[in-house]
C-alpha cells in the first residue's frame, strides 16, 4: 500500500494505494504453474519510484511471481483508498478478476489502469474492465496527478495521458 502524504490547503492527507501486477497464464510451463524467468513488474515499481521521490510508501503486488488469491487481494484491500493495475492483453481476464474482487469489497473504490492493453485501447478498456481512470503510455507522473486530483477531488481526466468515465456513480476522491 502506498500511503501518500501531500500538503492540500494547510493539512496532511493520506491515501493508502495498492499497486497490483496481474497473473498471466500464458507465462506459465504448460500447465504446471511454475513462471519462466518474468522480470519484474517495472512500471508499477517505477511509478512507485516517483511515489517513493514525493515522500511515500509503497505497495506493489506481484501475481506473475506469486499464486493470485482472493483472499490475500481481500487482505491488502481492507483499508486501501485506491488501487493501480497494469492491464497486459493476454491477462485481461486475471485483470477482471482482480477489479471484481476490489468491487466486492468496496464499489466504490477508484481504480486506475494503465500498461500496453490501455494505451492501445483507452475507452475499451475502462468499459470492459469496470475501472474508473485508466493512463496512456508512461504511467509515472500521470499517476501521481491522479493521485494529486483524488487528494483535492478534482476531476482527473485533465492530466495529460488520463481518460476517465464516471460509471454511472460519483467516484470518491
Amino acid at each position: 500500500m502506498v500511503f501518500c502524504y501531500c500538503l492540500v490547503e494547510s493539512e496532511v492527507l493520506a491515501i493508502k494505494i495498492l499497486l497490483v501486477y496481474p497473473e498471466v497464464a500464458s507465462f506459465y510451463i504448460d500447465s504446471s504453474q511454475v513462471l519462466y524467468g518474468l522480470a519484474p513488474p517495472l512500471g508499477l515499481l517505477y511509478i512507485g519510484s516517483v511515489l517513493e521521490g514525493e515522500g511515500n510508501e509503497v505497495r506493489v503486488v506481484d501475481f506473475s511471481a506469486e499464486p493470485f488469491s482472493q483472499d490475500r487481494l481481500k487482505g491488502f484491500l481492507s483499508d486501501v483508498d485506491v488501487v493501480g493495475i497494469t492491464v497486459l492483453t493476454p491477462a485481461l481476464s486475471s485483470v477482471r478478476a482482480i477489479i471484481q474482487c476490489c468491487r466486492s469489497v468496496d464499489p466504490q473504490i477508484p481504480i486506475v489502469i494503465g500498461g500496453p492493453h490501455c494505451t492501445l485501447f483507452p475507452d475499451r478498456s475502462l468499459v470492459e474492465l469496470d475501472a474508473d481512470v485508466c493512463v496512456q503510455g508512461d504511467g509515472e507522473q500521470a499517476f501521481l496527478d491522479v493521485v494529486k486530483g483524488f487528494l483535492r477531488k478534482k476531476e482527473v481526466g485533465a492530466v495529460p495521458g488520463v481518460v476517465n468515465v464516471n460509471r454511472g456513480k460519483n467516484v470518491r476522491y
